[in-house]
C-alpha cells in the first residue's frame, strides 16, 4: 500500500501513540503464541522449519494488508459520513 497518513495513524508512526493500548485478550494470545511457537521448534526439522516460517511470513503479510486496507477504508467513510 503505498505511504498515507492513515496508514501512519493507525501504524502508530502519527498521533498520540501513548494513548493508543492493546487489548489484554492481545497481549495473552501474544503469550501463547511465543510459548507455542518455542515449542513447535523443537519438534520439527530443520527443512519444516523453514517452509513454517515462510508459509508464517506471507500469510502475516497478506493479513497485514488486509488490515491496513479495511483501516484506511472505514477511516476514509467514516470521514464522508460526517459531510
Amino acid at each position: 500500500m503505498k505511504k498515507s497518513a492513515i496508514i501512519g495513524i493507525f501504524n502508530g508512526f502519527k498521533g498520540n501513540l501513548e494513548s493508543m493500548k492493546a487489548p489484554k485478550l492481545s497481549k495473552e494470545n501474544l503469550e501463547i503464541l511465543c510459548k507455542t511457537y518455542d515449542e513447535l521448534k523443537q519438534k520439527l526439522s530443520p527443512e519444516m522449519l523453514k517452509m513454517y516460517n515462510k508459509f508464517i511470513d506471507a500469510k502475516e503479510a497478506v493479513i497485514c494488508e488486509e488490515i491496513d486496507f479495511y483501516f484506511a477504508e472505514g477511516f476514509k467513510l467514516g470521514l464522508l459520513d460526517r459531510r
